[in-house]
């Protein structure tokens, strides 16, 4: 077999054929080393070389380089799957987050409101007993949390009045709504400050501060037993004014006010069950 090369009279150019690119190759290299023998006439040069059959490792090569890549299809196909699985497993990943960081943050607050109560009974040798409870508006309330717990909070970042509401905002991003509606003051802790959906047993939730006092609501004046037994689909336990019991406090939060759900929240440690009745 003879690869021949184009000298100054012309010629034809011919590379090694049958054997394909890489024995051809390796036959031009093991030329050049010297390899091979070298006739020459008039016309043309040639140079004798003997032939190289491919080995198997070389023809498994050349078969698997033709299958390297992917069309395009393939890779849309690929894409669109990763995009079905992230469109079925991310909302549920969001859940998850969202009420990990919630109850860590109900759960922080309810324990920092606790402690500031004894540490100012501490302080001043008193009792809850010895509390005063202040009349309606924004500034009498604004007097009752800057005398008893203003001074045992860190993490204070401003305070707002808007109508009966006086504010106070908190440097993780929590909000603390209060206004004297009744004979208690009236709260509700925003997780997520003034960003949304602002709804209450979703990212709000309802509490009473009395004297030396901070529990979620529990006050039936709102939304009476007989009211929310209407409201209970058929075959549902009818609920009772038993606050202590978890099936009856669902039942309070589901169909009742939502302002029930702190209750519910509190008697499950602060966390969110799989029967919490409302979405994240």
């Amino acid at each position: 077999m003879l690869l021949y090369l184009k000298k100054r009279g012309g010629g034809q150019t011919r590379f090694l054929s049958g054997q394909g690119f890489v024995a051809g190759y390796t036959l031009f290299t093991r030329f050049i080393r010297g390899a091979s023998g070298v006739t020459s006439d008039r016309h043309h040069t040639s140079f004798a070389c003997a032939p190289l059959p491919l080995t198997n490792d070389t023809q498994s090569f050349v078969r698997q380089s033709r299958k390297i890549g992917f069309t395009l299809a393939e890779v849309l196909i690929t894409l669109g799957i990763i995009g079905i699985v992230a469109a079925m497993t991310m909302p549920t990943l969001i859940q998850k987050y969202k009420k990990q960081e919630y109850s860590t943050r109900l759960k922080k607050f309810n324990s920092l409101m606790a402690q500031a109560a004894l540490m100012y009974n501490a302080e001043n040798n008193t009792t809850n007993a010895d509390w005063v409870l202040p009349s309606g508006g924004a500034d009498n309330v604004e007097v009752f949390w800057n005398t008893y717990y203003a001074p045992y909070f860190k993490n204070i970042v401003k305070t707002k009045k808007s109508g009966i509401y006086y504010n106070v905002y908190f440097s993780e991003g929590t909000r603390l709504q209060m206004y004297k509606g009744g004979v208690v003051i009236d709260v509700f802790l925003d997780i997520n400050g003034d960003k949304g959906p602002n709804k209450e047993a979703i990212d709000k939730y309802h509490f009473l501060m009395g004297r030396g006092t901070f529990e979620p609501f529990t006050w039936l004046e709102w939304d009476t037993i007989t009211n929310i037994n209407d409201r209970l689909p058929e075959g549902e336990t009818p609920v009772t004014r038993n606050f202590k019991n978890r099936d009856n406090v669902l039942r309070f939060c589901k169909y009742g006010s939502k302002s029930f759900c702190g209750q519910l929240l509190k008697l499950d440690g602060w966390e969110f069950k799989d029967d919490y009745p409302y979405k994240l």
